[in-house]
């Protein structure tokens, strides 16, 4: 991922101090000693994507398909197809969006006002939750799968209450990639969290428009359409916005009011296709029941998001106990899921 504009104002002994900080991981290291000197610098660069530069990236590789990730926030990065040398994840390029695919947990989209409410406590979770930024540790890794863990810390635990083992697993096939989710709850009480998955795939606008790609359903979907008001659900959705229809035509406008969020979807495959090249890749959503479908106006990817819950509606309590359609794990237990990328 190219780095950020930022990162060209570090010089001297502080660009030597942040060579020795990343090879080592020590980002807050660096914005500490860089502080001393340029606070307004430090400031920037912490709320920018450069903290991807420290991650580790690993590769999985078959006779057809390589495919790497990162030990940042378990984030596929590469997925690409050998015989065609294509490249299907979107590059995250920080100028437009500067991801390609992170988990959403424990929740996906956005709290009411950035929070929930717990046993009389509050709690702040940024969108998409906690996992998306922490650096995940590597226990098994083959030539064709590996496992990452994330567990929880102090450092968790004071913004999300609940003790948790997350995995998150790749494995590489002939035909697919798989990703698989393992939730544990190692706590004594019950977990209540949220699950959902962001990859972006690459659109090549260098000879075609927008216009030229389209989703399509595997099966004729009867959907309403449920657009985000400010960062939350709307309750006033469009009602039958797919009316026994299967194709879904992107455009330069089709993201302007945001994703287009849609429950309870029947179809188990969602395909990106071409009007001349035909389909491109089918995503498997697992058992995951909504989806959300997003880019950035105009840009050259599209998000296929398998989601188990999703954001706060408008008119939400922000009670945690409450909020639907949250999942929930009894002390000792195990949740799995997956979804599964197929190309053409």
């Amino acid at each position: 991922m190219a780095r950020p504009k930022l990162f060209k104002k570090v010089s001297g002994y502080n660009k030597l101090f942040w060579i020795h900080c990343k090879m080592n991981k020590q980002f807050d290291q660096f914005i500490s000693h860089l502080g001393e000197t340029n606070h307004w610098l430090a400031s920037r660069i912490q709320r920018t994507q450069i903290t991807r530069n420290f991650a580790m990236i690993y590769t999985l590789t078959n006779d057809s398909f390589t495919a790497s990730i990162s030990d940042e926030g378990a984030e596929l990065t590469s997925f690409k197809d050998l015989n065609s040398g294509t490249e299907h994840m979107w590059k995250a390029d920080p100028e437009i969006w500067g991801s390609s695919a992170p988990v959403l947990f424990p929740i996906v989209g956005m709290l009411k006002d950035g929070k929930f409410l717990h046993e009389g406590n509050v709690f702040e979770l940024g969108k998409h939750g906690l996992a998306r930024s922490r650096t995940f540790s590597v226990v098994e890794q083959t030539n064709d799968r590996i496992r990452f863990r994330l567990t929880s810390d102090a450092e968790t635990l004071a913004i999300y209450p609940f003790p948790f083992e997350l995995e998150v697993s790749f494995i590489l096939s002939p035909k697919c990639l798989r990703c698989d989710y393992t939730v544990r709850n190692p706590g004594e009480q019950e977990m209540i969290f949220g699950l959902g998955s962001h990859p972006a795939f690459a659109l090549d606008l260098s000879d075609s428009p927008l216009e030229d790609y389209y989703i399509e359903f595997e099966s004729p979907e009867i959907l309403d359409l449920y657009l985000l008001d400010g960062s939350l659900i709307s309750e006033n959705p469009t009602k039958e916005f797919l009316k026994n229809e299967q194709q879904l035509p992107l455009s330069e406008t089709v993201f302007d009011q945001d994703a287009l969020i849609f429950k309870n979807i029947r179809s188990q495959k969602i395909s990106i296709k071409h009007r001349q090249k035909g389909r491109l890749l089918s995503l498997d959503r697992g058992p995951c029941p909504h989806l959300g479908i997003w880019a950035k106006p105009k840009a050259p990817y599209v998000c296929i998001e398998p989601w188990h819950t999703y954001a706060d509606t408008t008119s939400h309590n922000q009670k945690w106990n409450e909020k639907r359609p949250n999942l929930r794990l009894g002390a000792g237990q195990t949740f799995k899921s997956h979804y599964e990328i197929e190309l053409a």
